[in-house]
């Protein structure tokens, strides 16, 4: 029997460590019924306004650290959560910090990346998002999907210091041959072993002096429920926001802050 999550939280508790987890919001792919055609397509209109107010539920909390998988739908949510946070918090970080192992398990994925050695992925928008709800005979790839935001409302700073460490240290120093090494999904396992020491040791050498860290991270509906809280009932709304504290190496019981969004909607 799965187990019901709290929807209040203690915001004084004596945890030094929360992580926040975030569904991505809505986009054209989640109002198609061939999702799989469609694997990465941006926000739609709706998805940008749920973004901007789950924001809202984070802006009263001290942010350290703000990270997403490479999927082009995390990022931008996270673009427009970081746009509400800004609005009343200190937080003055402009990266947004991809991680390894939070990726939905999805095929096709591959196809949608053009890895560089340097810098990658490059974030897409389609010519014409309607497209994709008018001719659901065409595959997404048949788009012309390399246009950066050329209305300059979009300006994100990817930085993928953390997500090089990780897999530096899984593959070596020659990990930028290994093309699949970009495209490592989802693993909460790897994700608990790899990435949150990486994270913490990068925090407290940033910030010596602090003794709490917040760290908000952006991910898939898919990797919440059957991943991260496989034993708890949770309903698959666009931005929900769960807490969950970390102490000793290990996650405790987690609590919504957010319940979210139905999709497509906004409530």
């Amino acid at each position: 029997m799965k187990k019901t999550i709290v929807n209040n939280c203690n915001s004084s508790d004596e945890y030094d460590i929360n992580f926040y987890i975030v569904r991505h919001a809505t986009t054209y792919a989640n109002l198609t019924k061939l999702k799989n055609k469609y694997p990465d397509t941006p926000l739609t209109d709706i998805g940008i306004k749920q973004s901007e107010i789950a924001g809202k539920y984070l802006k009263n909390i001290d942010i350290d650290l703000t990270c997403c998988s490479l999927l082009s739908r995390t990022i931008e949510t996270l673009f427009y959560i970081r746009k509400s946070i800004l609005e009343t918090n200190k937080y003055n970080d402009l990266n947004i910090y991809p991680i390894p192992f939070i990726t939905e398990k999805q095929k096709g994925i591959g196809g949608l990346f053009e890895v560089n050695k340097d810098n990658f992925p490059y974030i897409f928008r389609l010519m014409d998002k309607t497209k994709i709800i008018k001719d659901k005979r065409k595959h997404l790839l048949d788009y012309n999907r390399k246009e950066l935001y050329p209305d300059n409302k979009f300006n994100v700073s990817l930085n993928l210091l953390l997500y090089k460490i990780v897999l530096r240290g899984l593959y070596g120093d020659n990990y930028n041959n290994i093309k699949e090494s970009y495209l490592e999904l989802s693993d909460f396992n790897k994700f608990k072993t790899h990435c949150v020491p990486l994270i913490l040791n990068y925090l407290r050498n940033k910030y010596p002096n602090k003794k709490k860290f917040n760290i908000v991270i952006v991910t898939h509906g898919q990797y919440i429920r059957h991943s991260i809280l496989p034993n708890y009932k949770l309903e698959n709304r666009n931005c929900m926001i769960l807490k969950l504290p970390y102490n000793n190496k290990r996650f405790l019981t987690p609590c919504l802050i957010f319940k979210g969004f139905k999709k497509g909607k906004l409530y």
